[in-house]
């Protein structure tokens, strides 16, 4: 089962959703292109919440805490041991509703800065996609 964690980033935290198991990568149709179609419309936290609670009811039904709040950081290094330690999903999906920009690092080394209104995934710590337009309009998603 291929799993995917979201984080939403906001001006004072980062809000994870508990990891998803089941068809979480990006094909047509699946948990994973349905996660990152109902991103692109998340504008606020409770936006994030009513969405992600929907996506689990209609695809998981997990009875357990969905969200769990961390400290905001403007940096998120990816590492061998630190990603399997702190993430371990498949993919991670992250958006930034913050003010600010974030700067991530994969395992690989390569930097990627992630914009306001802009969504980010990591395939196992490694940069796999970034939406090349702000959410509300047509989102391209582009691998460089």
């Amino acid at each position: 089962m291929t799993r995917g964690t979201t984080i939403l980033i906001t001006n004072n935290s980062m809000i994870e959703t508990t990891e998803f198991n089941g068809d979480m990568y990006l094909e047509p149709n699946s948990n994973g292109q349905q996660m990152l179609d109902l991103l692109k419309k998340v504008k606020t936290e409770k936006d994030f919440k009513q969405a992600i609670k929907k996506f689990n009811q209609d695809n998981f039904g997990y009875k357990e805490k969905l969200f769990h709040t961390s400290r905001d950081d403007n940096s998120i290094t990816f590492t061998e041991q630190s990603y399997f330690k702190r993430w371990f999903s498949d993919y991670l999906f992250f958006l930034n509703i913050s003010h600010k920009q974030i700067k991530f690092i994969d395992i690989e080394g390569k930097s990627k800065i992630l914009k306001p209104n802009q969504i980010i995934i990591f395939y196992f710590g490694v940069y796999y996609k970034l939406t090349q337009q702000t959410i509300g309009q047509r989102s391209k998603i582009a691998n460089t």
